[in-house]
């Protein structure tokens, strides 16, 4: 809803525009406001209002907004197959881009509760492990039964950056940048809930990673929480 919300606004803003340039209609403030900001290639204030929170030039948005929907328009493909095909196990996508949602938290709130379920325990005696899935073969194996009947298996996540590090293939950790390139993404991660008391990770070579829903991660205090989706744990030296 909140995405064909977004794209209905888009649409009919330019089509407004476009029969102002042409004199069909009187140019409004907000028009000409969104005309200037268009030709500053910045994202008009109009579509922000509507939009998910994002620092990128309007190039760079609407290429991301272009992703997103692809991922929500084959993950509709995907549940039309599961339902005509018997043979299809899962209507859930093999990975789940969080780049994708308007509210990532709800994702991770999904899993939980799912997981709560499945495992009889309350929500505050569980807690989410991470394994850095790269290796292909690995994760192309995890891919076909992580979310084979629910997400209470567990979920494949992806579309998260690292700034001011990347990922070392060789060492399996993360390291600071060796390039002049801040933004790195960080490979697909196999998500799971375990009981608080089965954890067995060694605390003393990994990283709690806070992610954020943009790279200004808060802009006050206040908004910290806000912006914070969750804390993951992976390796570093």
């Amino acid at each position: 809803r909140t995405y064909n919300e977004l794209l209905e606004l888009i649409y009919s803003t330019c089509d407004d525009l476009r029969r102002a340039l042409v004199g069909e209609t009187v140019v409004s403030e907000i028009l000409e406001e969104t005309q200037r900001t268009l030709l500053m290639h910045e994202v008009p204030m109009i579509w922000k209002r509507k939009s998910y929170p994002s620092t990128k030039s309007l190039r760079a948005w609407i290429t991301d907004l272009l992703g997103r929907i692809t991922f929500f328009k084959e993950w509709t493909q995907q549940v039309i197959i599961y339902v005509e095909d018997t043979k299809v196990l899962s209507p859930l996508p093999a990975i789940f881009n969080t780049a994708a949602f308007y509210y990532p938290k709800g994702l991770f709130s999904a899993v939980l509760q799912s997981s709560a379920r499945s495992i009889a325990l309350p929500i505050d005696q569980l807690k989410f492990t991470y394994k850095v899935l790269d290796n292909d073969e690995e994760r192309q194996q995890l891919q076909s039964t992580t979310t084979a009947h629910d997400i209470s298996n567990g979920i494949i996540i992806d579309g998260i950056y690292l700034d001011g590090a990347q990922w070392d293939y060789e060492h399996h950790e993360i390291v600071d940048c060796t390039n002049q390139q801040r933004s790195h993404r960080l490979p697909p991660l196999l998500c799971k809930l375990i009981p608080k008391n089965n954890e067995t990770i060694d605390s003393t070579n990994v990283y709690e990673c806070p992610v954020y829903l943009t790279a200004l991660r808060a802009v006050s205090a206040n908004e910290a929480a806000k912006h914070l989706v969750s804390t993951i744990t992976i390796p570093w030296s």
